[in-house]
């Protein structure tokens, strides 16, 4: 007998065996969405052979099922997502902020592998592109390419510590 996984608003709700006239459709990912009953509102899915889904798991976009973070995952994720941020606010480089998306990070590196045959002046637009810092020489090349590798390493840094102590944090319990 088939087993159907009760998923309410992407989560499962429970695992019961198939009804009757689910067995017919052995080979449907998606069953039926119940409009009366005590899953009222909720899809009914026919689970294939090995699958596995569990109360409170989660549907995924592939349609498998995920068990919910934990408390130390859903921590992780929220410094990860910090730390983005403050590397996608940009960084100041002589009193403009500059990009540090990963498009902006691969130029800054090229122009330094090449800042010896670059032609000067060059402008650099700023995150908002509403303006332009000078590169005049390979020695600004420098500063801005030692500026930016600055900002991102302090940056993951920081996010890497507040990380190590959410671990040894969550350790302890």
């Amino acid at each position: 007998m088939n087993r159907v996984a009760v998923i309410r608003d992407g989560v499962v709700d429970a695992v019961i065996a198939a009804p009757e006239w689910a067995n017919e459709l052995e080979f449907a990912r998606w069953v039926a969405t119940m409009t009366e009953g005590p899953f009222r509102g909720c899809v009914l899915r026919v689970l294939r052979g090995d699958e596995v889904a569990a109360s409170g798991h989660l549907v995924q976009p592939d349609g498998s099922f995920a068990a919910p973070p934990t408390p130390l995952e859903t921590t992780l994720d929220a410094i990860n997502a910090q730390t983005a941020a403050r590397i996608a606010a940009g960084f100041e480089f002589r009193g403009a902020r500059v990009s540090l998306s990963i498009e902006s990070q691969t130029t800054i590196s090229n122009a330094y592998t090449i800042r010896a045959s670059l032609p000067y002046p060059i402008p650099w637009s700023t995150l908002d592109d509403k303006a332009f810092v000078t590169i005049a020489s390979a020695a600004d090349v420098e500063a801005l390419y030692a500026a930016a590798t600055t900002a991102v390493l302090l940056a993951r840094t920081e996010g890497n510590a507040r990380k190590a102590a959410a671990i040894a944090e969550s350790s302890k319990r």
